[in-house]
């Protein structure tokens, strides 16, 4: 408040003082009732960070839970740790595995002659290096180098500035592409070591050297043909390899010491080798972790009650309410709290457990409601029938199809059961070979037809070399050819496998890809002299048989195929296109010129007549090409920016059309076929479709996904999705503690009321500096009248005594 100091000069009576006791008495009762609720504002944005705080922990206890991954834990024992160890996750299973290393995988180390010192002098050029797998003969002698087709080639430039020993290591150290260089001093001087980052055949390095001819001496660091020799360049110390352990019985080989795909959820990591004396991995379940989660959440559900209840608590006696006592938001915690522990849960594949009281946690009267826990009703329960009591707690998706396998879900996948229904099955990539009447008997291989190359998913082989010799039948060919392009080692390495048979039918060989999808595709890139005249094998790219995703529909939603898994997107549903399905093919399929055309209407506008070349077609990936091309050369669709598509389901063995354009306008019909045409593709006259528009809602499948590891096309049973108790109660606190859930309106409410009270705080002081001035001015004003008086009165005093007849009597 702002002080007058020039009022009651006039008359000692309106003061200052006077006025700011005036404006203290009008300001005191509003601003006592501001800070009052202000106060009792910030105690509630205490109160409730406190709970937020609660609730936190809470949700930290029931994430541990609400995972079956996380929920289990298990520990592992290996009778040999000095040879194998292993951990397991939460789907590992409890049981015994016996492992024996038979070699360790080790990374490729390569040293250079002993030099004077680390500033010795080393040459000048380039050292180019490359990963790749490095042969050797029988004798140990550097055999031959592959490079690995996907790595890329690292050039180190040695010059004036670098060319020491030292600066050799500095400048391959500094690349960072894989290669890890150090000096040592071998008691005769100093060597340069190179070795591999990486463990695994594969990880080996060819070290090319390009000197600079007035500067030698570079050459005793290369490491590739022709330039291997001990003395003269680098030798390897330790040579790159693969781990080779024996698990169960079954033999793999990886890169590295960490095996993680062999038993599903444990991971070994060979250590040494004990050739000859497998050790023993037990696998048991951490009973102590699981419990320990288990008292974690009931201790913190525990404190979020005992907080909840302090702060909306009534004192029957004083009639008082504790600071949240009847706060709507409060309430509705607490009874959502309660309610998922009382909820049984649905859906569930065993009906021995329904609900958490059944695990031994239930509220207990006698301590306030406070939830209590049977320890060893649970351990025990736990040990009977872990999958039930997981079930009961975390989540259970299960496919009523064996072959139909749930394999994730989202966040906001809602619990229920759901059809399913597949419209293609996933295929490989297959190349049929022509037909070959002699493969139905005896085959030569000879120098003129035993080679070709291939490329298998996007992998090219090298050269495939049959042995020579005469072969029964087509059977026993295909025996030999799928041997050797399996044995391939730029296949194997990236993990392509095919399968070759012979059709007895029509005297062909096929070689099938084992991926599933559209991104698998065997092409055959060379054939030797008389491949294509004795075996029926020719050049092509394979794309004519390309294999298939998977589609379908989970609870009518159409997902989107990768392989052999079908993934249902999140969100509404999509627009789906109109489609017409032909009926099923039989090849080789000839048309005959003259009934060879068809006319479709896609979305409202018409075809010109749609002729499909008169030729005989071996295979479904041939017609695809050929009617395809029809439907985009025709100018009637393409003028009016329509079109279609064709394609092959290989699940129903049939052609289908589908609209480019998608949702409830798109629509397709047959218009006319020629008959001979329509017998054999399967369509009638007058078909039609239109396509399905968007959903306008989140589909309650979304995020499912699932593997369709075979079986037939049409209605394949349901998918079922428990939640569990602490699954549901997980999901329902992260809503809670989100961003946009309750307690962050319930703060921005506290916060709103704040800025009101803060808001009307300043309206009050500026009315009272309002008040202030009006009253000074008043006080001015008055005390100036008050001086005039004084000074009349004075006057008067003085002037009185003066007048005729006056006479004082002092008495």
């Amino acid at each position: 408040m702002a002080s007058i100091q020039s009022l009651g000069i006039g008359s000692g009576l309106l003061t200052s003082e006077l006025l700011e006791d005036i404006i203290s008495a009008e300001r005191e009762a509003t601003d006592l009732r501001l800070e009052a609720r202000r106060l009792e504002v910030n105690a509630e944005i205490s109160a409730f960070g406190s709970v937020r705080s609660e609730l936190e922990r809470l949700r930290s206890a029931t994430a541990a839970i609400a995972s079956s991954t996380e929920f289990i834990s298990n520990t592992t024992t290996s009778s040999n740790p000095a040879a194998v160890t292993a951990v397991a996750d939460g789907e590992a299973r409890v049981g015994v595995n016996t492992v024996e290393v038979l070699a360790l995988a080790r990374a490729q180390a390569l040293s250079s002659a002993s030099f004077d010192s680390p500033d010795a002098t080393i040459g000048q050029g380039t050292l180019t290096f490359q990963f790749g797998t490095t042969t050797f003969d029988e004798f140990g002698e550097y055999d031959s180098f592959t490079a690995d087709a996907e790595g890329t080639a690292t050039t180190i430039t040695i010059d004036a500035s670098n060319n020491t020993l030292a600066g050799l290591r500095d400048a391959v150290n500094a690349a960072g592409f894989g290669v890890t260089a150090s000096i040592v001093d071998d008691g005769t001087g100093s060597v340069l070591v190179f070795r591999s980052d990486s463990t695994g055949l594969e990880q080996s390095v060819e070290i090319v050297v390009s000197e600079d001819g007035s500067n030698p001496g570079l050459s005793a660091f290369a490491f590739s043909a022709g330039a291997a020799t001990a003395g003269d360049n680098l030798t390897q110390i330790v040579a790159a390899d693969d781990a080779v352990v024996r698990v169960d019985g079954l033999q793999v080989q990886r890169e590295s010491n960490t095996i993680s795909d062999v038993v599903p959820g444990v991971t070994f990591t060979a250590v040494g080798l004990n050739v000859g004396a497998p050790a023993t991995v037990s696998v048991n379940q951490d009973v102590a972790a699981i419990q320990g989660r288990m008292e974690a959440f009931v201790e913190a559900f525990n404190s979020v009650k005992v907080l909840t209840d302090e702060l909306t608590d009534f004192d029957t006696e004083t009639e008082q309410g504790a600071l949240l006592t009847g706060d709507s938001t409060l309430r509705t915690i607490r009874t959502q709290l309660q309610r998922f522990l009382a909820t049984p849960v649905d859906n569930l594949s065993s009906d021995r457990f329904r609900g958490l009281v059944d695990l031994g946690l239930e509220t207990d009267r006698g301590l306030d409601f406070l939830l209590s826990f049977d320890i060893n009703k649970f351990n025990s329960l736990l040990a009977e029938d872990t999958d039930a009591v997981t079930a009961l707690l975390t989540d259970e998706a299960r496919s009523t199809d064996s072959q139909i396998e749930f394999r994730a879900f989202g966040s906001a996948t809602q619990a229920g059961s759901y059809a399913v229904e597949i419209a293609q099955v996933a295929t490989s990539g297959r190349n049929t070979g022509a037909t070959v009447a002699g493969l139905a008997g005896s085959t030569v291989i000879d120098a003129d037809n035993d080679t070709f190359e291939l490329s298998v998913d996007g992998v090219s082989s090298g050269t495939i070399q049959l042995t020579l010799g005469s072969y029964a039948d087509g059977a026993e060919l295909a025996q030999e050819i799928e041997v050797q392009i399996n044995a391939d080692t730029a296949l194997r390495n990236a993990g392509a496998v095919v399968d070759v048979r012979f059709d007895t039918t029509s005297n062909q060989l096929v070689v099938e890809s084992e991926r599933l999808g559209s991104t698998s595709v065997v092409a055959i890139t060379s054939v030797d002299t008389s491949t294509a005249a004795t075996l029926g094998i020719t050049v092509n790219d394979g794309t004519a048989e390309a294999g298939q995703d998977v589609a379908g529909t989970v609870g009518g939603v159409a997902g989107v195929g990768t392989g052999a898994f079908l993934q249902i997107p999140t969100g509404p549903a999509p627009a789906l296109a109109a489609r017409l399905d032909g009926g099923e093919l039989s090849f080789p399929l000839t048309v005959a010129g003259g009934s060879d055309s068809f006319t479709l209407t896609v979305d409202g506008t018409t075809s010109g007549s749609l002729v499909v070349p008169a030729a005989t077609y071996n295979s479904p990936g041939e017609l695809v090409s050929a009617v395809q091309a029809v439907l985009d050369a025709d100018t009637a669709l393409g003028a009016a920016d329509v079109g279609a598509r064709v394609r092959y389901d290989a699940g129903a063995n049939r052609l289908v059309f589908e609209t480019s354009s998608t949702g409830a306008a798109s629509s397709l019909r047959l218009n006319a076929i020629d008959e001979n045409l329509a017998t054999q593709l399967g369509f009638a006259v007058g078909q039609s479709a239109t396509g399905t528009a968007a959903g306008r809602s989140d589909s309650p499948v979304g995020g499912i996904q699932l593997q369709v590891t075979g079986g037939e096309t049409g209605s394949r049973g349901e998918v079922v999705l428990a939640r569990g108790a602490m699954n549901r109660l997980d999901r329902f606190l992260d809503a809670l503690l989100a961003s946009d859930g309750s307690l962050a309106s319930k703060d921005d409410g506290l916060d709103a009321r704040l800025a009101e009270i803060d808001e009307e705080a300043a309206d009050f002081d500026a009315r009272m500096d309002a008040l202030e001035q009006r009253l000074r001015l008043q006080f001015a004003s008055a005390d100036a009248l008050i001086s005039q008086l004084n000074n009349t009165s004075q006057f008067l005093d003085q002037q009185i005594p003066t007048l005729p007849g006056f006479a004082r009597d002092d008495g």
